[in-house]
């Protein structure tokens, strides 16, 4: 199971009605002074932690490794450079657009930054969500067939979702 990825959606959603909450507070300014400290402090820990022999590397490889060809190990390469240049670009293009589009789209400008992140945490905490059932179907059943079920179902949504969104705003037929 993805417990990396999970985690990583809850850090974000908690980031997200943090910043809006010290943004409401004290200034915006103050989200990203609180949030260099802590990251400052949690580097300061960590290098002590290793200091100290508390936090180290693993002695010898999980598994040997296997053969792999020149032609597998491209197509691997090929894949995770597609893979991940999509996903973090859908992540940034979401981490910058979803705050902007409830502030604008839900709350016309008047909204305070505490609520817009309690919107943007609630997007990340489903995404989280979702990726504990991705990875629970994933260790009953194939990949493939998970993936690809998935893929049809995100397809159908998006295009209707999408149809909804354009047809209200242009009054235009789909």
């Amino acid at each position: 199971m993805d417990l990396n990825g999970i985690f990583g959606s809850v850090g974000t959603a908690g980031a997200a009605i943090v910043a809006g909450t010290l943004a409401d507070l004290w200034g915006w300014r103050t989200a990203y002074i609180v949030s260099g400290i802590l990251a400052i402090l949690v580097g300061i820990a960590l290098v002590v932690c290793i200091a100290l022999g508390i936090v180290r590397d693993r002695e010898g490889q999980a598994r040997p490794l296997e053969e792999t060809s020149v032609r597998a190990m491209k197509r691997v390469f090929g894949t995770l450079v597609v893979t991940i240049v999509s996903v973090r670009f859908i992540f940034q293009a979401t981490s910058v657009a979803l705050p902007k589009l409830f502030s604008e789209r839900l709350f016309a400008s008047e909204g305070s930054a505490m609520g817009v992140g309690a919107l943007v945490s609630l997007i990340y905490v489903l995404s989280a969500v979702a990726k504990g059932h991705g990875g629970e179907l994933t260790d009953r059943y194939p990949q493939r067939n998970v993936f690809s079920c998935a893929s049809y179902y995100r397809s159908r949504r998006c295009y209707w979702f999408s149809r909804s969104i354009v047809g209200s705003w242009c009054r235009a037929p789909c």
